[in-house]
């Protein structure tokens, strides 16, 4: 079932999410549609689309994401989601990712500007997260590598505010940001190191091509967004551990990852509820706790 006042994916182009210029490129992806409609039916709990986990270990509610043209499933709590996917880890039947699976990712979520040529790259990339979560980012860390490396690049989010913009070139320079409206897959392959915190693709992307790659999500902050369980999992720079941690992840039955090529959705959603229903139980309360209540003074 769906929770009271969720979204779906299909209004993935919604403009009050997106705003009136950026669309998706994926405007109507008949299969994350499709796993969207098992998930609703099978799960015990209502779910909901694209919200942070908010909630206690005892979760009342599901949540996913939409990934690489398939679908994360998740609960509205980051411990369980944590435990999921490293529990999952060993339930994969395979350490790989077959080349023509490989193949059917897509590139680019957004519809963005390509670029042809592969000159001037920049070595260092930073793929920075949107304006509405400005800040989750290790800015100590984020500047360091800005300061000591004079070929480091910023590549904004495509829903990057002007606003957003102004502040990363008052910081860093115009002549080190790149238009947020240029595809970041080229400028991703030819990187020698990239960066990116918890809720980007281009993570998930940079482990899976085995380019070297540093979170750059603050500490404190790391828990509660899209890919954090999986994330997580990763080793800075560890090329081999990030490209297993997400073969696994797309492998695995139970880690709620639905990768585009699945051909058995049904049961990899089934087995995703049964283990995080399972986590779930163990954190039942034992005890009722009232809501507090006031009394006028």
């Amino acid at each position: 079932m769906k929770a009271i006042a969720a979204i779906s994916l299909k209004n993935i182009n919604d403009e009050a999410r997106m705003g009136p210029d950026l669309k998706r490129k994926d405007q109507k992806n008949e299969f994350i549609l499709e796993v969207e409609e098992i998930f609703e039916r099978l799960a015990p709990l209502p779910t909901t689309y694209d919200i942070r986990p908010i909630q206690r270990e005892y979760f009342s509610e599901f949540s996913y994401h939409d990934v690489m043209g398939g679908i994360l499933l998740g609960t509205l709590n980051s411990e369980v989601n944590a435990r999921i996917m490293e529990s999952s880890m060993e339930d994969a039947d395979s350490s790989k990712i077959k080349i023509s699976n490989f193949m059917q990712l897509p590139q680019d979520k957004y519809k963005l500007e390509s670029i042809e040529t592969d000159d001037d790259m920049p070595e260092i990339v930073v793929f920075w997260q949107g304006s509405n979560i400005h800040g989750i980012e290790n800015q100590e860390l984020l500047h360091k590598v800005m300061f000591t490396n004079d070929d480091a690049v910023i590549k904004p989010h495509p829903i990057t505010t002007p606003e957003g913009l102004r502040q990363l070139a008052n910081q860093y320079g115009w002549d080190r940001i790149i238009d947020p409206n240029l595809s970041g897959m080229k400028f991703l392959d030819n990187a020698k190191v990239v960066f990116s915190t918890c809720n980007s693709e281009m993570g998930l992307v940079a482990a899976l091509k085995k380019i070297p790659l540093v979170d750059s999500t603050s500490i404190f902050k790391n828990k509660d967004l899209s890919y954090s369980a999986i994330y997580r999992l990763f080793k800075d720079e560890q090329v081999e551990h990030n490209y297993e941690v997400m073969a696994r992840a797309m492998n695995s039955p139970t880690s709620g990852f639905i990768p585009v090529w699945a051909d058995n959705i049904e049961e990899r959603v089934q087995a995703f509820i049964n283990r995080s229903m399972e986590i779930r139980s163990f954190f039942r309360p034992a005890y009722s706790y009232y809501p507090q209540t006031f009394t006028k003074r």
